[in-house]
């Protein structure tokens, strides 16, 4: 059946969100987009079809169509396969910050089956091996600056067929990325995937123990990318500043995903570097970005603040930490026109859960907002039962962008996912 979703905003006022129906999904009866597409490659090539010369992304001074970044991801998805044996499941992990390769390697592993594993490019030698040991991947993608880390642990992962290093220098044990999308594949490797197939694991560290790798399949990456989408109303003519890591879910699903969908373009920051992020608005004249509350701190405090142009931006998302209200006040009196958000999510729900609107960030800074469209939400206390409002509780989440579970973890997955309720942990 297909019906409108009527989305209410802490303003009280109506959102509607066309489209959307139930489907059975793991037992569960959830709201979903009827005629969404079903997987990651899928999104890619309607974006190439529709518009090969379009811009994908910008890096420094790389500028990279749809047209170019496909026929990348061709030529790394058949020498993966041809070459080095790489097949449906298999992980491809990446220590890559914000960079063309990083983009390559997530859809080329999509786009033959393979599991991609983005990791954090901070980790330490140790936190490496265990990642490693944990997915045991066949293949690795690193920055030259990682490769000591690596070079440390990498005899003690044995399910490693070959390690990719990116930049421009040759290293012994490792092959050069650029070599593979170099040489032009004489044919299209794609592995018809499900929905319900893994495409990633993400690494998500709790308060003890071991990280956990959280399984996120094509259809929640989608009904993720379909909710940011129907908020912030993209566009292909719209320009993206991703400038927190996308190894994160928050730059990865709700900003990388969002703008292949929309076919619009990201532009690519390797580290947040306060006046190059101003120059960068200014040059390629942003409409959107997402950050810490932190980063617009220090936004606010740069010396060249008020002769910036920053008219471009109309989208600007924040969350990950409390923001002072002393901070947004400032922001919506220098930039009228800017319309922020305050955003609550997990790795686990596949990034967006709540969403605060711009009417409602100085009225109630302290609050995240309602839940995103096709996400449903409830707070209970320790019997199980729904609080009165008001009191506190812990948060648990409904919907079609629940990750399947933790890899190879039954006992946490059983804990976490009950009766069709993502169990947060949160309250």
């Amino acid at each position: 059946m297909k019906y409108s979703l009527e989305y209410y905003a802490p303003n009280r006022k109506r959102y509607k969100v066309e489209g959307v129906g139930e489907e059975f999904i793991g037992g569960a009866r959830l709201d979903v987009y009827l005629n969404r597409p079903r997987t990651l490659p899928e999104i890619l090539n309607r974006t190439v079809q529709r518009d090969p010369k379009h811009e994908a992304f910008v890096y420094e001074n790389e500028r990279v169509s749809y047209g170019e970044l496909a026929r990348r991801v061709d030529n790394l998805a058949f020498r993966w396969k041809e070459e080095y044996g790489l097949g449906p499941g298999d992980r491809v992990m990446m220590l890559l910050r914000n960079t063309p390769e990083f983009v390559t390697s997530f859809f080329a592993a999509s786009q033959m089956g393979a599991i991609s594993v983005p990791s954090n490019t901070r980790l330490k030698a140790p936190e490496i091996e265990y990642l490693l040991k944990d997915s045991e991947p066949s293949i690795l993608v690193i920055e030259p600056e990682l490769w000591e880390r690596v070079l440390e642990v990498k005899n003690r992962a044995p399910s490693l067929k070959a390690i990719f290093i990116t930049g421009l220098d040759r290293v012994s044990g490792a092959t050069l990325f650029s070599d593979l999308i170099r040489r032009a594949a004489p044919q299209k490797i794609h592995n018809p995937a499900d929905e319900e197939d893994v495409n990633s694991i993400l690494y998500t560290s709790g308060t003890t123990g071991n990280p956990k790798g959280a399984m996120l399949c094509h259809r929640n990456f989608i009904a993720n990318s379909l909710n940011t989408q129907a908020l912030c109303h993209l566009s292909s003519e719209d320009k993206l500043l991703i400038m927190a890591p996308m190894f994160h879910v928050t730059a990865l699903n709700s900003q990388l995903i969002k703008i292949v969908h929309a076919g619009a373009t990201g532009v690519l920051m390797r580290a947040f570097k306060t006046e190059e992020i101003l120059d960068t608005i200014e040059r390629e004249q942003i409409t959107e970005m997402t950050g810490v509350p932190a980063m617009y701190s220090m936004i606010l405090q740069s010396p060249t603040l008020e002769r910036r142009d920053l008219t471009s931006l109309r989208y600007c998302g924040y969350g990950g930490a409390p923001a002072p209200v002393e901070v947004i006040k400032t922001l919506k009196e220098k930039f009228p026109t800017w319309r922020l958000r305050n955003v609550y999510g997990l790795t686990e729900a596949s990034s967006w859960v709540t969403m605060l609107p711009h009417e409602q960030t100085t009225i109630r800074p302290d609050s995240t907002g309602l839940p995103v469209p096709v996400v449903r939400l409830k707070i209970i206390d320790e019997m199980g039962s729904e609080v009165p409002q008001g009191k506190v509780g812990e948060i648990l989440i409904k919907g079609p962008s629940i990750f399947k579970g933790y890899w190879r973890n039954p006992e946490a997955t059983a804990e976490s996912l009950r009766d069709g309720w993502f169990h947060t942990g949160d309250l």
